[in-house]
């Protein structure tokens, strides 16, 4: 079996309202995020038909950086500030690439 890079997206859909807050909140995760082992790229994208929307795409060497990713204490914080920022949970799908 052939080591690929883990690409995972989530989706989030900000309470009507906390657009703002949902984006100062997902930024301040980007530059920590990218500091860690494993992280090959992530990025963080806000819908230009719904301002509510945004969608990460992140890829990272394997599914242990990706569960190491989640216990870091600014990600732990953003699900927690996610019970009053979001409609819903975030929604992660892993990908595999069509080529």
């Amino acid at each position: 079996m052939q080591n690929k890079p883990v690409i995972a997206t989530a989706r989030l859909i900000a309470k009507p309202g906390m657009e703002e807050r949902v984006k100062f909140a997902l930024k301040s995760l980007i530059g920590p995020t990218r500091k860690e082992k494993g992280c090959i790229s992530y990025n963080f994208y806000q819908s230009t038909y719904d301002s509510r929307l945004f969608i990460s795409h992140e890829v990272w060497e394997s599914h242990q950086a990706f569960a190491e990713h989640l216990e870091t204490p600014y990600i732990i914080t953003m699900q927690e500030q996610g019970e009053h920022l979001l409609v819903q949970p975030l929604e992660v799908m892993f990908l595999d690439s069509l080529d």
